[in-house]
């Protein structure tokens, strides 16, 4: 579990403010350089930050699979990639993926399960999960950070690292569905996002364009698919 004890003053109207220990998620300043060059500062609960970082620059195009990569170290708070010299101008390798279909329980049940997966969450409700599911319901992996794109940054490069095939699995997130996060989830031939919580209005957009099922408010016995829905299984 990431999260540490601090002292906070609690203040309750009518009442005498109280000082309280409450417990906080962990969040630390990683330095991710590629190639000798630093590339960017990320902002992370410290684990998973190899598949954090290899996630995050494929994500942003500098790879198009893991054979580019050619090692990951990390030393302290600084990550350091190094990638083949003509990985930034390779195209991506698109692979057929077959279409799958899902029933709706199995989703339901795989967000319900999402949300107990993690510790930290469950301490301090400060972190966002993802996590990525075949489409029978298995748990293929998941991440737990404080920001929503690292989370789906860290299951997507744990499934670069190990040779998962992204195209046949479908991403679970514990908070808002963003165009940033329905980006990675294209990049990654993702073809179905689902949360317990809300799209947004470009997220629709582009997974409409995109051919991507996006599903929210996955809560209880009820969810709302914003596009696509020929993927859900309806009896």
């Amino acid at each position: 579990m990431y999260s540490i004890s601090t002292r906070a003053l609690r203040i309750i109207v009518g009442s005498r403010p109280v000082e309280v220990l409450e417990n906080v998620p962990v969040e630390e300043v990683f330095e991710l350089i590629v190639n000798g060059e630093h590339f960017r500062t990320l902002y992370a609960t410290p684990t998973m930050i190899r598949e954090l970082a290899v996630g995050n620059i494929f994500s942003m195009g500098v790879v198009s699979c893991s054979s580019e990569i050619r090692s990951v170290e990390l030393e302290g708070n600084r990550i350091f990639v190094k990638t083949m010299e003509s990985s930034s101008n390779v195209a991506r390798k698109w692979k057929h993926t077959v279409d799958h279909s899902i029933n709706p329980a199995t989703i339901i049940s795989c967000i319900r399960r999402l949300l107990k997966l993690s510790e930290t969450f469950k301490a301090t409700g400060g972190v966002h999960v993802a996590a990525l599911f075949d489409y029978s319901g298995e748990l293929k992996t998941w991440a737990e950070d404080v920001g929503r794109n690292n989370a789906v940054d860290k299951v997507i490069g744990y499934a670069l690292l190990r040779g998962l095939e992204t195209g046949s699995l479908w991403l679970a997130l514990s908070g808002r569905i963003t165009c940033s996060i329905l980006l990675k989830a294209l990049r990654a031939e993702i073809k179905l996002v689902a949360s317990k919580g809300a799209p947004t209005s470009l997220a629709i957009s582009l997974a409409s364009r995109g051919g991507v099922t996006i599903i929210g408010f996955a809560r209880g016995d009820r969810l709302n698919v914003y596009s696509c829905p020929s993927r859900i299984i309806i009896h």
